[in-house]
């Protein structure tokens, strides 16, 4: 990585009313603000089941007050079935340990107070549990790939609360296709892993890491995943660390024959959940959940904006700076933010005055001929700091949660957008109509849509919550848009030549609208509300809108 400057984070508070001024800004550090959780349940989640029922499917009833949880085939298939009682995820001779994923959804922070996972020992006779010792970590990614990093825990802490009978027997299949006799020997234990301190989760994808341990470090195994008339379930990616490396957890049926399936370990999660203000629309200033009429002034480095709190004036810039406005603070509410290429070691690059409580962050974070990609890496709720290097095709992230991510994708202007729904923003690139890059929730987008000239005005024009590929040909005021919702490409027009394109969701219904700056005047074409024409600014005033991503 070149980014030619130390990282350097500068903080402050200032005295602000309707008028800002940038100025000098002391070292003071501030503290970071945690949405705190206020309601959830004792199982905020659940990763996949483990008993089958109180009855095998050959018609033996469990022991009173217990349940089996028998191999699975697929409902239909007579001949080939799952094979694999348990994995081990145990201290042993050899070093196992287990990982399985969870997402924590947009617009919500997870509360991570214990992680319950499940083990049996074979042939254990005991009343208690023979577990031992528990070991845990939280990944901010997949165990194993580039750039994942723990969050939380470790590999020696024992930090087991509790393990207790969870009233289920392991077995193997009674039907297909060789049939077993079902039986006690693998009775599980259900281990309440502690996590403390409580980890506070924004949106994202998340992985747990667990090891557990018995008496003498003796074999034991974690069930998999069962669901009756089954052999495994769509997104199922269960990892086992086998002492080298991570490598899946695949069931190889039975017979041999059979192909290998992906399983998922059962795991809960208990802690709590609650709803996190969340900007929704682009330039959406007050967190009312609509995009508001802005312009930024760079004759006099003054934002101006009509929402409905009124009307508002700040003083925050020059007349070369570049505009990026984001939620970096989590408040629901869009930042006045604006990028300063400055190749001087330690100086700030990115501005930005927090809405929450009126605090200034500068980051030296990009250099002369960087473009600005703010948006929301990692799924915490945060506008993340980000720029894209053409000459280097790299996208360097900041992330407030993930840290430092560096991702090389050719092209010549960034479109940042969700255009998986997965709560992350994906580092995408648009080159003369080709759309091209890696999707956070996995794959990539690879399309085509625009020519040389035409402006990409990426948005969630369907309603999905996925980011849509679209351009705006300013030759003609047409728009173009591919909807995710259904792969159908709608064409509209709207506006003239000389007009700057400015989407954004003005009515607050979930939908990108059409919507055109042309010399101080506002056309915009509300999806609910309908046709509005608005005017606010000036020919030489440069529309907010346009600079924020969606």
């Amino acid at each position: 990585m070149n980014l030619r400057k130390s990282l350097r984070l500068i903080t402050g508070v200032l005295a602000i009313g309707t008028l800002a001024i940038l100025c000098l800004w002391s070292a003071t550090d501030t503290t970071a603000k945690t949405a705190v959780s206020t309601v959830g349940s004792p199982y905020l989640y659940d990763n996949a089941p483990l008993p089958s029922g109180t009855m095998t499917e050959s018609g033996v009833a469990a022991p009173t007050g217990t349940q089996w949880s028998e191999l699975q085939h697929d409902t239909g298939n007579t001949t080939e079935a799952n094979t694999t009682l348990g994995t081990s995820c145990s201290l042993t001779t050899t070093v196992f340990r287990c990982a399985d994923d969870f997402t924590v959804p947009a617009g919500q922070t997870w509360t991570i107070d214990q992680v319950v996972t499940f083990a049996y020992q074979t042939g254990f006779t005991g009343t208690t549990s023979p577990i031992t010792a528990a070991t845990l970590q939280i990944w901010s990614g997949r165990p194993g790939d580039s750039g994942s990093s723990i969050i939380f825990g470790d590999t020696t802490t024992n930090r087991l609360a509790t393990s207790t009978d969870a009233l289920t027997y392991r077995i193997g299949g009674t039907v297909v296709p060789a049939p077993s006799t079902p039986g006690t020997t693998r009775k599980v234990w259900q281990n309440n892993i502690n996590v403390s301190p409580a980890q506070v989760l924004g949106p994202g994808t998340y992985w747990v890491d667990f090891q557990t341990a018995v008496a003498a470090n003796a074999a034991h195994f974690a069930p998999l995943g069962t669901v009756v008339g089954s052999r495994t379930q769509p997104g199922w990616n269960g990892r086992q660390w086998n002492g080298t490396a991570w490598t899946d957890a695949l069931d190889a049926g039975n017979p041999a024959s059979a192909p290998d399936v992906q399983m998922d370990f059962p795991f809960k999660l208990v802690g709590t959940s609650s709803s996190v203000p969340t900007a929704t629309s682009r330039a959406d200033f007050d967190g009312d959940g609509k995009t508001d009429v802005a312009v930024y002034r760079p004759s006099e480095g003054n934002w101006y904006r009509q929402s409905g709190g009124g009307f508002v004036a700040v003083h925050w810039g020059i007349e070369t700076d570049v505009l990026a406005p984001a939620d970096y603070d989590d408040d629901g509410k869009a930042d006045v933010a604006i990028f300063r290429a400055n190749d001087t070691e330690g100086a700030a690059d990115f501005y930005i005055l927090n809405s929450s409580d009126l605090t200034l962050k500068g980051y030296a974070w990009g250099s002369t001929g960087d473009v600005p990609t703010v948006g929301d890496f990692d799924g915490d709720g945060k506008a993340d700091v980000a720029i894209y290097r053409s000459s280097e095709s790299n996208f360097y992230i900041l992330g407030s949660t993930s840290g430092l991510v560096v991702t090389n994708v050719p092209g010549t202007t960034p479109v940042i957008g969700d255009y998986d729904n997965d709560g992350k923003s994906d580092p995408i690139t648009y080159t003369n109509g080709t759309w091209a890059g890696p999707l956070s929730g996995g794959g990539v987008l690879s399309g085509v849509l625009g020519a040389a000239g035409d402006i990409p005005v990426q948005g969630d024009f369907d309603g999905d919550s996925k980011t849509d590929i679209a351009v705006f040909r300013p030759s003609d005021g047409t728009w173009y848009i591919v909807r995710s919702s259904d792969s159908q490409t709608s064409v509209f027009q709207f506006g003239a030549s000389g007009d700057v394109p400015v989407p954004g969701d003005y009515d607050g219904d979930g939908t990108e609208d059409l919507a055109i700056y042309r010399g101080g005047t506002w056309w915009i074409n509300r999806s609910t509300a309908g046709l509005t024409v608005v005017p606010f600014g000036l020919a030489s005033d440069k529309p907010v809108p346009a600079s924020a991503n969606p």
